[in-house]
């Protein structure tokens, strides 16, 4: 299970059993992939959804107790009350689960609306793990029956079980209990801790690093890097986001959480951030994984477009049909048109 909130689409809160006590769906994908290991199989399945934290365990409502205690478990472990006696992010925290906490949590998920994003491992719900199902053959109307047979799941490509990412938008509609005092709050507060943009991730550690000091420097450090880019430091966000790519102590790699945080800073007209997605994108049309096409036009244009944006040289070179160099020129195009640069004020004319 992982979660993750990313605020500057840098981080978003994490959140986490509790007595239970958020915005609306913007849409769910899913898209799949099998993947092959030594110990398993699975089909890759990403969703997108809202969950309102009023609504858990209402009739019809997909918001259920068990998931909230997950959600909120892992909070627990990645923030903590800080000396303002607000919840700030910290690495190897163990905020307990109390009235005081909770009651804060409420007005912390009310105030940043944070993304959590949850990763487990479970048998497909359409074949119930078997990797097969029912399925009814109509006749032809010309003396061939219809029959019931055995075939293939689709869903998990006959595998069993599925590797879910959810995305999970928090809200709370419900009414805000009274806020407990500030001194209650900082009663329980630990040493200051850099605040943290909102997206929840769940940091994995090896198997080496499983035991947090809080004096590791490596934690000072990536906290300092958290708080640079919570300020709109954009070097230090790209810094973070880097520890994503191939996974840096105390973070686990996360190749999807890299793409998107240097989408969020592409988007803010980051330089670096363009070469890196166009790197990304030509190796994937290179050396696809599993759930990508060797020589994908689709990828291909999405490479023409980051190299297009690139404010320098790329050495990469593909051999690209006039159709696809179009298709990527547009989708630059669109994407400068979509996220203009500042404009910049000299002195002068500030004057």
């Amino acid at each position: 299970m992982r979660i993750k909130f990313l605020s500057l689409i840098l981080l978003i809160p994490l959140i986490g059993a509790a007595q239970s006590t958020p915005n609306e769906i913007t849409g769910s994908g899913t898209g799949s992939s099998a993947r092959k290991g030594f110990k398993s199989q699975y089909v890759e399945v990403s969703k997108e959804w809202n969950f309102d934290i009023g609504k858990i365990g209402g009739l019809g409502r997909p918001e259920t107790a068990e998931k909230f205690a997950k959600i909120w478990d892992l909070f627990r472990k990645n923030y903590a009350l800080n000396i303002d006696g607000a919840f700030a992010e910290s690495v190897g925290a163990n905020t307990p689960n109390n009235p005081v906490t909770q009651n804060e949590f409420l007005y912390f998920v009310t105030e940043n609306n944070p993304t959590v994003v949850l990763s487990s491992t479970e048998k497909c719900p359409r074949c119930s793990g078997a990797g097969r199902r029912t399925a009814l053959f109509n006749g032809n109307g010309q003396g061939e029956e219809s029959q019931i047979a055995s075939v293939k799941c689709i869903d998990c490509q006959g595998l069993g079980k599925i590797s879910l990412t959810e995305s999970i938008k928090l809200s709370f509609s419900g009414k805000l209990p009274s806020r407990t005092s500030k001194e209650e709050r900082q009663a329980l507060a630990i040493k200051p801790i850099p605040g943290g943009p909102v997206t929840i991730v769940d940091k994995k550690m090896t198997a080496a690093d499983t035991t947090i000091q809080p004096n590791d420097e490596r934690i000072l450090i990536l906290n300092e890097i958290k708080a640079k880019a919570s300020n709109g430091d954009l070097d230090a966000e790209f810094k973070y986001a880097k520890y994503f790519e191939y996974g840096k102590f105390p973070i686990k790699a996360d190749r999807k959480v890299y793409e998107k945080m240097l989408n969020s800073l592409a988007e803010k007209g980051y330089n670096n951030a363009f070469q890196e997605l166009a790197s990304i994108f030509w190796n994937r049309a290179i050396n696809p994984g599993p759930g990508f096409r060797k020589m994908d036009p689709e990828t291909i244009a999405e490479y023409i477009k980051w190299k297009s944006l690139y404010d320098g040289e790329i050495g990469n070179r593909l051999e690209v049909s006039e159709a696809t160099q179009a298709e990527g020129q547009r989708r630059a195009d669109a994407f400068r048109a979509a996220h203009p640069k500042p404009v910049q004020i000299t002195p002068a004319e500030a004057k």
